[in-house]
């Protein structure tokens, strides 16, 4: 796993310096209200962490047959990529220096990786032969993502709130296999893509402050998990002269990270 911490605890450090030295928090300090509802905008970049593995091939007339190691049949299809979305929730705070809520954002996001020809299906790159083993691919991209969280934070200045974020996550994710009958696998030609909103789990941190007025803004890094897909591929024996001939059985984890800046509107409780 690539881990992308240093561009979220940049930010954090930098607003916490920030923040620190205006308040210990004194005893005698105003600390304004910060329960309510609330909407706004964010936009960041998304790492998606994926691996594709090659568990068994079907070539007819022989059946299930293990993967030709001679090429590996794992492949990293990580992707970074732009995200974009929106998120509402609602403070409440307490004691009077923690603040709880909860939290609901949809971002678009658009990553892909990609690779030729499909892992496992080769010995090597001599075996292709006159067959041209770029024109199969295997491919995963990553779209939309959404999540429902809590939060849970504390005022380390009367306007700078650090919090900690988690709860369930949704995100969609598709796998798919190109295969040419003039490539080195198939016996005809096979396009095939699998589409899925994989529900998983993530967790994060961030830092906010309140702005003049009812404006909050706030950068954040979250971690979220998807688990295992699996699938096989080319199963549809219309086009060619045996049973799964094409057949590629896959499976592949995935994990995203992403970092966001985002701004919103508070509606104050009175």
């Amino acid at each position: 796993m690539r881990l992308h911490w240093s561009l979220a605890a940049s930010a954090l450090v930098a607003a916490t310096s920030v923040g620190l030295p205006q308040s210990a928090i004194a005893h005698d300090a105003a600390v304004p209200d910060w329960s309510g509802f609330y909407v706004g905008a964010t936009a960041g970049a998304r790492w998606a962490d994926t691996t594709w593995t090659t568990t068994s091939l079907r070539t007819a007339p022989f059946g299930i047959s293990p993967p030709r190691t001679g090429n590996p049949n794992v492949a990293d299809l990580d992707s970074t990529g732009a995200r974009i979305g929106g998120y509402l929730g609602y403070n409440r705070q307490f004691a009077p220096l923690w603040l709880a809520g909860i939290e609901g954002d949809l971002a678009w996001g658009n990553g892909k990786g990609s690779v030729s020809p499909i892992p496992g299906t080769v010995f090597d790159s001599a075996s292709c032969g006159t067959a041209d083993c770029s024109v199969d691919s295997a491919t995963a991209k990553q779209g939309w993502d959404a999540s429902l969280r809590a939060r849970l934070g504390v005022l380390v200045a009367p306007t700078w709130l650090l919090y900690g974020t988690g709860g369930i996550a949704w995100q969609q994710f598709e796998v798919g296999a190109r295969c040419e009958a003039t490539g080195p696998w198939c016996i005809a030609n096979r396009s095939e893509t699998d589409s899925s909103a994989r529900i998983g789990w993530t967790v994060g941190a961030g830092m906010e402050t309140m702005l003049s007025g009812a404006w909050l803004a706030r950068v954040e890094y979250r971690y979220s998990d998807f688990g295992t897909i699996d699938h096989t591929f080319f199963t549809d024996p219309s086009n060619v002269g045996a049973i799964n001939g094409d057949s590629v059985t896959m499976r592949a984890p995935l994990t995203t990270q992403s970092v966001s800046l985002g701004i919103a509107y508070r509606f104050p409780d009175h």
